[in-house]
């Protein structure tokens, strides 16, 4: 009996303890969200890379500068998927370290590529359409598979302008043209929107408004340089410095890749 009051002070401190654990949890799971993009200072998440931490630094942690040698894509995958890691370990208090399938859950149902994901959209049952973890209490539940749906969707439209201008800043950086250009504009075409983007000079960080090379070109049309599925490089010598690129070069895109 004369243990009771110490048995009964160490409870009181354990649940001290977990309700302040479990605040904080709600806390910082209310900025899921900036944890998954940026770096951030928080002690809380710190051990788990975030998009920004992957995608704009190499594994020695130096910032990456895009060369044109690298994968973009690939790189942008890898980010995505710590993103999506910090997300699921955030998804849920665990006290018991009891395993779960949170991160595998989202991992096969949101993250892009993946064969299971492909599967799953197929399929009439959605796994993240509940608002419960199967092998989570719904008071430990900090955000629901409904929610992590919800959250993903918005993490990729906030990351996508920094994947897409990498992409075309590593296209601009493999630019190799043939000397016989000599005036025009070289722009790239992303056929994915309607309006074409400028290529960067890779020296000076300019656009490359006027080229001018030993050769001359005897053509007056545009020329395709380079073309893929989604992204054309394109030569137009109609177009001066200052000026978009004229409505012929986007016929000549067009017209090249039907």
């Amino acid at each position: 009996m004369e243990y009771a009051p110490a048995e009964e002070m160490v409870s009181k401190l354990k649940d001290y303890a977990r309700s302040v654990v479990e605040s904080k949890a709600k806390e910082e799971s209310s900025k899921v969200l900036i944890h998954m993009k940026e770096r951030g200072d928080s002690d809380t998440v710190s051990s788990v890379a975030r998009f920004t931490t992957v995608f704009s630094h190499d594994k020695d942690s130096i910032s990456r500068v895009w060369t044109g040698k690298e994968d973009v894509r690939a790189i942008a995958k890898e980010a995505r998927s710590a993103a999506l890691k910090l997300l699921s370990v955030m998804a849920a208090i665990r006290w018991d370290d009891e395993p779960d399938r949170i991160e595998s859950i989202l991992t096969s149902t949101l993250l892009e590529g993946s064969v299971v994901s492909k599967i799953a959209s197929a399929a009439s049952a959605d796994p993240l359409a509940s608002t419960t973890w199967e092998e989570i209490p719904p008071k430990h539940t900090m955000i629901t598979p409904s929610q992590c749906k919800s959250l993903w969707k918005q993490f990729k439209a906030e990351t996508e302008f920094t994947i897409t201008s990498s992409i075309h800043t590593a296209l601009a950086m493999q630019l190799d043209v043939s000397r016989e250009f000599q005036n025009g504009v070289i722009s790239i075409y992303d056929l994915r929107m309607s309006s074409p983007l400028r290529v960067k000079d890779h020296m000076y960080g300019s656009p490359i408004l006027n080229i001018k090379w030993h050769q001359t070109l005897n053509s007056t049309e545009p020329k395709l340089i380079t073309a893929d599925k989604h992204i054309v490089r394109i030569w137009d010598p109609n177009t001066l410095p200052h000026m978009l690129p004229s409505e012929n070069a986007f016929s000549a895109v067009v017209s090249a890749l039907e």
